[in-house]
């Protein structure tokens, strides 16, 4: 705490009376040393100029960054390697269902994109896990309803279902992309799986009709009898 102008007088006044009193003492001469380098640093201390020094020399050690007075490891300050980063962390999202046909036809081509582009796609498995479905249902907010689904999160595009290599690709590169576009081969599969249905209930409906002529035919024969 600093001293005002009026009380460092006073101060310096008794130390100068203190050494007048003590010179005609056999330790006069010591003691009124010993005022004087007192007096000395009162007046040191008064110094406006020391004061602002001293002031901005404490302001300037409060704004020091803990570092200065404490040595830390800088591993502290080392960023893990195996936290998430943009690579290991990709905005490219698949979710997809375990053991599922359409999503097991995706596979190769997300190999085929890492190969040649060196993009990853973060795959999230739905059937098995809680939090991945929920968070398809933000992700997908009712466009799809299915897996897979892709969605990229720089673009906001998305596919649902399975896709062509170059749906894919586009879509990875964050260029425009046809959220509905199955491969030619699952249209074929479809289609034939179609036909094939319609043909199983075409068999059955002829088998029905051929079932009821032949119940007519009995009756007529019983009421004719």
């Amino acid at each position: 705490r600093s001293l005002s102008a009026p009380m460092i007088s006073c101060v310096v006044a008794l130390a100068l009376g203190a050494s007048a009193a003590t010179d005609s003492s056999p330790h006069g001469t010591a003691a009124s040393e010993l005022s004087k380098l007192h007096a000395s640093k009162l007046q040191r201390a008064s110094d406006p100029s020391l004061l602002q020094s001293r002031r901005e020399t404490t302001r300037d050690a409060s704004r020091m960054p803990l570092a200065a007075a404490i040595q830390l490891s800088p591993i502290i300050y080392e960023l893990d390697k195996d936290a998430p980063s943009e690579q290991t962390t990709p905005h490219l999202l698949q979710f997809k269902g375990r053991n599922d046909d359409y999503c097991a036809l995706m596979e190769p081509l997300k190999v085929q994109l890492a190969e040649e582009c060196g993009l990853q796609i973060r795959c999230f498995e739905v059937w098995h896990d809680a939090k991945n479905l929920e968070l398809l249902r933000i992700f997908d907010s009712g466009r799809c309803g299915g897996v897979p689904y892709f969605f990229n999160k720089k673009t906001k595009r998305w596919i649902c279902g399975a896709t062509t290599y170059e749906n894919l690709k586009a879509w990875a590169l964050d260029e425009v992309c046809e959220p509905f576009l199955p491969p030619k081969e699952l249209v074929e599969k479809q289609q034939q799986e179609k036909s094939e249905f319609q043909n199983k209930f075409q068999q059955l409906v002829e088998k029905v009709k051929d079932t009821a002529k032949e119940k007519m035919a009995r009756r007529s024969g019983d009421n004719d009898e």
